[in-house]
């Protein structure tokens, strides 16, 4: 794994692609499952999909999977369960799902299009340069994530019982900030509900932002992503990664996060004790010992922020700027 940037875009299209009522833009991905793209809201008059509440033209993500699903099907319930849990989340720091269909066989998802950069890019600009987000910056960005992430371990189901949803993969790649400097969570592609399916032992997750019982292949619980969480705000205040696990072998990489060894705070670096406390909370090698939830997590974040206003107008300076000078990625549709 290298120390470079996540979200590498592909070549722009020059021929027009249609998928459902979407006119590809470019590729901007592709991972294990799928085929990553932006996309404009342009249906044909006759289209059922005309009906969404989508401006025409308004920018779209539609990611489409791989194979066909007469030759995958199992691959393809999973692909859809992306956009069935999204479609019950409603919450500004969740990216949102549009609509699902067919394309030549194989099932796309068209999600909310957001402009700004992933915090794993945020991160990698900060490291290059030597530097690191001040404390009250950095909690406004753990904060509103874990306001958002709140949104989706609340989730229940249409009687009010809770599901447990897990999102099993909070980390930098997996949040936004967007050019308004607000935070979002989105791939829920790994995510489980844990009350209905606790015996799901697979381990997955981001190197790096594993829990140890993750990567022990224990149950899954809230408590995971509560740690991923604690992970991410010890990079921001650290301006270090918590766990180098680089070009670990996985068997390595399972076995660093397994040991739970907390990481040490650089002795040259002063970040106020307060934020250190909570974090070194949300870092507890028990899990039982952590917050439960992401809401608990908030409310032990929140504190420490004295104007999140002022907070994301920093942030949105910050992200449009390195939107408009990465000249790695193709040109912003907002911007």
């Amino acid at each position: 794994m290298s120390d470079a940037p996540p979200n590498l875009p592909g070549a722009p299209t020059h021929e027009t692609v249609r998928i459902g009522p979407f006119e590809v833009v470019d590729e901007i991905g592709r991972g294990g499952q799928s085929r990553v793209y932006r996309a404009r809201f342009l249906p044909a008059p006759d289209d059922p999909h005309a009906l969404l509440p989508l401006e025409r033209g308004e920018p779209a993500v539609v990611k489409v999977m791989h194979a066909p699903v007469a030759q995958a099907p199992t691959d393809a319930e999973a692909f859809s369960k992306e956009a069935d849990l999204l479609v019950m989340l409603d919450h500004p720091g969740l990216v949102r799902a549009h609509a699902r269909g067919m394309h030549d066989g194989k099932v796309w998802i068209a999600l909310e299009y957001v402009e700004g950069e992933h915090l794993g890019n945020v991160l990698y600009a900060f490291r290059q340069n030597e530097l690191r987000m001040r404390p009250e910056i950095a909690a406004v960005v753990i904060a509103d994530l874990a306001e958002a992430l709140a949104a989706a371990h609340a989730l229940v189901d249409p009687r009010g019982r809770p599901l447990g949803l897990v999102h099993r993969d909070v980390s930098p790649h997996n949040v936004m900030i967007d050019i308004d400097g607000r935070v979002r969570l989105f791939d829920f592609g790994t995510a489980v509900l844990s009350l209905q399916d606790p015996g799901d032992l697979q381990v997955v997750g981001t190197p790096g932002y594993l829990s140890p019982e993750q990567a022990r292949g224990e149950p899954p619980g809230q408590v995971m992503d509560v740690y991923g969480v604690g992970v991410m705000f010890y990079e921001l205040l650290a301006g270090r990664r918590a766990f180098e696990v680089e070009n670990l072998p996985d068997d390595a990489i399972l076995a660093t996060h397994a040991r739970a060894e907390r990481p040490r705070w650089p002795s040259k670096v002063p970040i106020p004790d307060e934020f250190k406390d909570v974090c070194d909370l949300l870092l507890t090698p028990e899990a039982m010992d952590r917050p439960p939830d992401a809401g608990s997590v908030f409310h032990l974040v929140a504190p420490l922020v004295d104007d999140f206003q002022a907070g994301r107008q920093a942030l949105s300076v910050m992200v449009t700027d390195l939107v408009r000078s990465n000249r790695d990625r193709p040109p912003p549709l907002y911007v």
